[in-house]
């Protein structure tokens, strides 16, 4: 049994039409988030380093010391909540509240660099 093309065509057309769509909603956010916020945790420094398409990189001490660790993760954004994502062994997601230059979580504040 053969499918004509143009029954293909329409559900293809919608698909690129939504995928923006789409795509907004999953990050929550439109225009992202850029530079560094960091915290001093029970001693230690943690830095999130956004970058480009929701990515952030979770430093555990100084960004780029021999030392530090860092997961590389993905975040998202819903109203003044991010959530911070790694599928990295050990990673544990964050989950942050957005005010202004300031993140939170709990009794941590991440303040912009």
């Amino acid at each position: 049994m053969s499918v004509a093309p143009r029954t293909l065509l329409a559900p293809c057309i919608l698909a690129l039409a939504l995928a923006p769509l789409w795509l907004a909603g999953c990050s929550g956010s439109s225009g992202g988030f850029s530079g560094r916020y960091q915290a001093a945790e029970m001693g230690d420094m943690v830095t999130l380093e956004f970058q480009s398409a929701n990515q952030v990189n979770v430093w555990l001490g100084p960004p780029g010391a021999k030392d530090s660790l860092v997961h590389h993760c993905i975040y998202t954004i819903s109203d003044d909540k991010m959530v911070i994502a790694t599928d990295e062994p050990m990673g544990v997601p964050m989950h942050l509240k957005v005010a202004g230059e300031t993140l939170t979580d709990g009794a941590v504040v991440y303040r912009k660099k």
